[in-house]
Order: structure tokens, then sequence, then C-alpha cells
């Protein structure tokens, strides 16, 4: 049989490691790619059910919860138990706050919204010039609360036809319920004042820590080493 000479250019063929006995029963797993970024941590460390936990009511998003605690973590580093702990408290007391000023939004909405559909069924439309009616005045408006600009222009038009206007409207709705929205700023300015004790507690640690550390650099360079230190004293 001829040789051909081997082309400088030309790679040389690898050649295929052989088919293992059992590879038609056994086909060789698919391999999965590593991402390309590494995902920050989703929790401090794997301490059990103590980071399982997610405090969340009805129509929240775990995943949103995830984020936030990835992001806080990835922001302090925290290096021991005691400091995931307090990461764990000041991401809880984040997300309790934020759900809270939701809750304030949504009171003062939905209370302007009853208010506004009363007003609607009293004006006048300015196209049909008759009054609207119940199921009208309740479609307007929806659609000028979810921001529709040709519903904010008809229902500002009606509004001023009776001498009020959206501030009137939020005004009323705020003095109905200003009980609750008063009980509700005193529950975030608790849930603010925990979150930041739990930042104070990482930032008091670290700076005791910082402080010991600094002392012990003081003391050895206040009395420098005479002896010199032995093999066994150095491992």
């Amino acid at each position: 049989m001829s040789e051909h000479p081997l082309d400088p250019n030309q790679a040389v063929p690898h050649s295929a490691p052989s088919p293992h006995p059992d590879s038609a029963e056994h086909p060789p797993r698919a391999t999965v790619a590593p991402p390309s970024m590494p995902a920050i941590q989703a929790q401090p460390r794997d301490l059990g059910p103590l980071f399982t936990h997610r405090p969340l009511i009805l129509g929240e998003d775990e995943t949103l919860y995830d984020a936030l605690l990835a992001r806080v973590t990835h922001a302090v580093r925290p290096r021991d138990i005691l400091e995931d702990m307090w990461v764990k408290d000041v991401v809880d007391e984040i997300w309790a706050a934020q759900r809270l000023r939701r809750l304030k939004a949504a009171l003062l909405q939905t209370a302007a919204k009853s208010h506004l559909v009363r007003i609607l069924t009293t004006a006048t439309d300015p196209q049909t010039e008759r009054p609207l009616t119940p199921a009208e005045a309740e479609l307007l408006a929806v659609s000028c609360l979810q921001g529709d600009e040709q519903s904010l222009a008809e229902v500002a038009e009606m509004l001023m036809d009776a001498a009020l206007d959206f501030d009137a409207i939020t005004a009323k709705a705020l003095s109905d319920g200003i009980e609750i929205i008063e009980k509700l700023d005193r529950l975030i300015t608790s849930a603010d004042a925990r979150r930041d004790k739990a930042l104070s507690n990482v930032d008091r640690r670290r700076e005791a820590f910082a402080r010991r550390l600094r002392q012990v650099a003081e003391d050895v360079e206040s009395e420098p080493i005479t002896t010199p230190v032995s093999d066994t004293e150095a491992a």
C-alpha cells in the first residue's frame, strides 16, 4: 500500500476512541456548556431552612425576592453566619417596607377610583351631552387610572366643569383613609429602622474587628521581635 506525504499545512487527524461495548445501550450524556457569566449567589450560604423561607404574600414573586437577596448578599459579602443572618434580616425588612408602600398606593388608588366613579356618574359626557351610566363611568375611571391619555383629558374636562381636579379626588381619598395610611407609615418607619439596625450590627462588628486588628498591629510594631521565629512557631 502506497504512503502519501503529509502536507505541513494540513491538520493531522486524531484517531477517534473506540466505542464502549455498552455504548449502544447507554448513549453518552449531553454536556451542558457553563454559563458565560457566573450567577450572583442567591443566598448567603447553605444554612438550611433559614434562607429557604421567603416572607411572601399573595401575588408576590419569589424570583424578585431571590434577586433582591442576591443583590444585597453580593454588595455586603457576609463573612460568617452572624452576618448571614443580618443580611437576611435586612432583605426581609426591605421587602416588607416595599410591600407596605405598595399597599398604601393601592389604598389611595382604590379610594380615588370610588370617588371618581361617583363624580363621573353625575357629570355630562362632552361628546354625547348626556350623563354617563354607572358602567360607562366605571370604565372611564379605570381607563383614566391606567394612564390612557384620551381618558385623562376627558375626565379632566368633566372635573373642571364640576370645579374639581385630580388633586381634589386624591385629597378626598386621603382624608377617607388617613387612619389606615398613618398606620402604614408607622409600619414602614418601623421596618426601615429594623433594616438600619441590622446594617449597623454588621458595621459595628466589622469595625470592632478592625480595631482589634489595628491594636495588634500597633502592639507588634511597638515591640520589635528580637528572637528569630523558629520553623515550628512559623508553622
